[in-house]
This record gives structure tokens, C-alpha cells and sequence, in this order.
């Protein structure tokens, strides 16, 4: 009786030895499968190459890529809200005016303020991702339509880039640059360098705001 069960045992054990080994064998039988995929198999190249072929931006000028990004950022600007806390707009133009109301134009003022405001606190996403340097020209470059965007970035540079701890100093030396005249008298680069340099001052306050 006891032989009769060790044999029983014996054979069931081989059964399930068995088992686990076609398991193991049926794991890892070669199939052809389209995950995990290679990235640098020969098939892969090919499958690249024929969708940089459907999408190609050769055909699109430079006016085409340009509107189509602007309408794309502006798509996504939607999805965030553009609510600016009340009270933020005012105070900056008034503090605008009362340092520079003898220097710049009050709709020139209120321009720049409108437009720092609008970057800073309102949260879309093409906004935010924008250098201070480009903040600065984009809250002028309605204001200089004759400006190439090239020419504001050479004066906004400086101001943009200066070394921490100076900023205040570079701003202050970009202002001293221009001549204390009445807005109708200064020369156009003049009036670029003021515009940028109280871009700037708008922007830090906004900024210092949100801290």
C-alpha cells in the first residue's frame, strides 16, 4: 500500500514538472509582437521616414507657420483662466504715473501696464513661457511699430541680462541715458530705451506683487 503511494506521488510530481516546463517554454517561444518596439530596428527607420513623409512643414511659408503657431498658442491661453485680481492694473499705473507722468505719455503708461499686467498675471501659457526679455518687448512692440523686433532686443538685452543684485543700478543707468526732455523732443531710440526700461520696472513690480 505504501509502494502504491509513493508511485502515485512519484508520477503526480512528474506531471507537474512537466507542466512548469512547457509553461516556461511556452513563455519564451519567439513571437512577433509590436510592443516593446525597437527604435533602432531596420523596420523602425522605415516606419519613421514614411511619417516624416506625410507631415512636412516644406510646404508652409514662414507667414503660414507663423499664424498657425500664434493661433495655436493662443488656443491653449484659453484653457487657463485670465483673471486678473482686482486692483492690480490700477496700482501699476498709478505707480507708473506718478514716477514718469513728466516723462512718457499717460496712454503710453497705461499701455505698458496693461500689457505687463496681462503677462504676469494672466496665467496663460504662452505667457509663461516667455524670457523677461521677450516679456519686455511684447509690452512695448505695439507701442514701436516701427521697431524690428531684432533692433528692441539689442537695447532690452541689456536691461533683461544684467547681473543679479543690479538690476535696479542698470535700469536706473538705462534712464539716465535719456535726455530729460519733453516726449515730443526725444529721437525714436530714445523713446525705445525709456519704453523697455519702464517695461522692466513694471514687470519687477508685478512680479515683487506675487511674491
Amino acid at each position: 500500500m505504501v509502494s502504491t503511494n509513493n508511485g502515485y506521488s512519484e508520477y503526480s510530481q512528474r506531471l507537474q514538472n512537466q507542466a512548469v516546463q512547457e509553461l516556461v517554454e511556452l513563455l519564451w517561444q519567439e513571437e512577433e509582437v509590436s510592443y516593446p518596439w525597437n527604435r533602432f530596428a531596420p523596420e523602425s527607420e522605415d516606419f519613421l521616414a514614411e511619417l516624416e513623409q506625410e507631415f512636412t512643414l516644406e510646404d508652409w511659408s514662414a507667414a503660414e507657420l507663423g499664424a498657425r503657431s500664434q493661433a495655436f498658442f493662443s488656443s491653449i491661453d484659453e484653457l487657463w483662466p485670465q483673471n486678473v485680481p482686482n486692483g492690480i492694473l490700477p496700482r501699476l499705473q498709478a505707480s507708473l504715473s506718478d514716477r514718469f507722468a513728466c516723462r512718457v505719455p499717460s496712454q503710453w503708461l497705461d499701455a505698458i501696464a496693461t500689457k505687463a499686467t496681462e503677462l504676469i498675471e494672466g496665467r496663460g501659457y504662452a505667457a509663461r513661457a516667455l524670457s523677461l526679455m521677450d516679456r519686455m518687448i511684447q509690452c512695448v512692440e505695439e507701442l514701436l511699430p516701427n521697431w524690428a523686433e531684432d533692433d528692441l532686443q539689442v537695447l532690452a538685452r541689456p536691461l533683461a541680462y544684467a547681473m543679479r543684485g543690479a538690476e535696479a543700478e542698470t535700469v536706473e543707468l538705462a534712464l539716465g541715458a535719456v535726455r530729460p526732455l519733453d516726449w515730443t523732443e526725444l529721437s525714436e531710440i530714445e523713446r525705445a530705451r525709456l519704453s523697455l526700461a519702464i517695461a522692466r520696472i513694471a514687470l519687477d513690480e508685478l512680479e515683487a506683487t506675487d511674491e
